[in-house]
């Protein structure tokens, strides 16, 4: 079975809740790896909208598996993999997708919206 997540993510929004929430927000969705590779850029709030996007795409793809509405934001880590390409790490175990191989991303960006997609295969 192959299920697809996609999410589209205006970079507005995620930059005003930064800036508003600040730390609070940044450590209740992203993980320290992830903050400090999206602080690193001039466009760090594409960056950071990109991988909301990411994290909101796979609790789509994992939904008619499992319900993934309480699963934390900051267990799910969205780092460069292999040439840059991003890759999802998750930090706690989801046993339900131990039968599947793969798990795809694909993020993009520009000024104003961040999109992902997910395919599980």
């Amino acid at each position: 079975m192959v299920t697809v997540g996609t999410d589209i993510v205006e970079v507005r929004r995620i930059q005003q809740l930064i800036q508003k929430y600040r730390e609070k927000f940044l450590n209740r969705v992203y993980t320290s790896q992830e903050q400090d590779y999206c602080a690193q850029t001039v466009n760090q709030f594409q960056r950071y909208a990109g991988r909301f996007a990411a994290k909101e795409a796979l609790k789509k793809a994992m939904q008619p598996r499992v319900d993934l509405t309480y699963y934390p934001f900051n267990a799910i880590e969205i780092v460069p993999g292999e040439r840059n390409v991003p890759t999802i790490q998750l930090l706690r175990e989801i046993e339900v997708l131990q039968p599947y191989n793969t798990i795809s991303l694909s993020i993009s960006h520009e000024s104003h919206y961040a999109v992902a997609t997910v395919v599980i295969e």
